[in-house]
């Protein structure tokens, strides 16, 4: 196992340095650990790598760990291998608030662009968690009546369609202004955040992890059966509120930040549990938070070929993810076979 975490961190940081240094303009070396560059003038590289790089980078690493834990809680909370996110409409729950933020913020108090500083991102983030958090909730009751996976994940992928249809159903009632901030974050993207904003996410996200990393052994109890658990001595009802929570600001705050990405935290979790062969979770939540921070940085990376348009960071998400996640899908059912 230390082997294998090994080979992730020393993965972690070349994609890092390779991430800071590609773009539309070459950066040096040194530039990227904060070393004032030779020749060039004003510190133009620097300046570079400071206000623009390094908060992308870390808002990309961020967001995708994030949600690589989030999806692999909800596969152990529903004890389904295909649950995230995405999949059972987290994320456009969480989308459906962002976007009743962006547009009562143009209504109410006249703001014609989304710019997320502090009360902005605050506002939208708080949305986010209302409509991810009102997602989870129905979707735990649906799971206590339908007991079967595969009808939960058509009730999930309902779910979903259901809350996208609203949400353009909202978009075609908008105004040119809201439309127009709402298109901008809906492709995803992670570059709307400061550097210190950024920061904050990584903090954030850093300490949700922590807090999931304690309840390892009653996430490997629960993934056991919730009756299971309950006899095992976890408090089942404090432990499904704490596993709600954590899932639905994770969601949340990284949705209103970047949009709504996907793929990650479904794909995350199966790599997972696939580069490790265990389903310790002592041993996947740092694994699915290293494999997810990996997947972001590749994405950026990707993102930084100079394409003659821009893309958008879903557009190659999903070009990454949906034959990673097609991969592990066939391997299971070869195994099974």
């Amino acid at each position: 196992m230390k082997l294998k975490f090994s080979f992730l961190i020393i993965l972690f940081f070349l994609l890092t340095i390779l991430a800071l240094m590609n773009g539309p303009m070459d950066i040096g070396f040194s530039s990227i650990f904060g070393f004032v560059p030779t020749g060039v003038e004003n510190g133009d590289e620097l300046n570079i790598v400071l206000n623009y790089r390094w908060s992308k980078v870390i808002m990309a690493m961020t967001a995708c760990g994030g949600l690589a834990i989030a999806g692999l809680l909800m596969q152990t909370y529903f004890q389904n291998p295909l649950a995230g996110p995405d999949v059972f409409g987290l994320t456009s729950g969480a989308s459906l608030g962002v976007a009743l933020a962006i547009f009562a913020q143009s209504s109410l108090f006249q703001f014609t662009s989304l710019e997320l500083n502090f009360l902005g991102f605050g506002i939208e983030a708080f949305a986010a968690f209302i409509g991810a958090f009102l997602t989870f909730l129905l979707i735990s009751v649906l799971s206590l009546k339908f007991r079967s996976k595969t009808v939960l994940l058509i009730l999930g992928l309902l779910m979903a369609s259901f809350l996208s249809g609203f949400l353009s159903l909202l978009v075609s009632l908008s105004n040119k202004d809201e439309l127009r901030d709402f298109i901008s974050w809906g492709l995803g993207s992670f570059e709307k955040l400061n550097l210190i904003q950024s920061l904050f996410m990584l903090v954030a996200v850093l300490f949700i992890s922590i807090l999931v990393f304690l309840m390892s052994k009653a996430l490997n109890v629960f993934y056991l059966g919730e009756k299971y658990a309950a006899t095992s001595g976890v408090n089942v009802k404090k432990f499904k509120g704490n596993v709600i929570l954590a899932t639905c600001v994770l969601t949340a705050l990284i949705t209103a930040a970047c949009g709504p990405l996907a793929f990650v935290g479904v794909v995350a979790a199966h790599a997972a549990r696939a580069f490790f062969k265990t389903a310790q979770h002592k041993i996947l939540i740092p694994g699915t938070l290293l494999i997810g921070a990996n997947f972001g940085l590749v994405v950026i990376i990707f993102l930084s070929f100079r394409f003659s348009l821009p893309l958008p960071a879903n557009a190659i998400m999903g070009f990454l993810g949906a034959p990673l996640l097609l991969f592990f899908l066939l391997r299971k059912e070869h195994k099974h076979l």
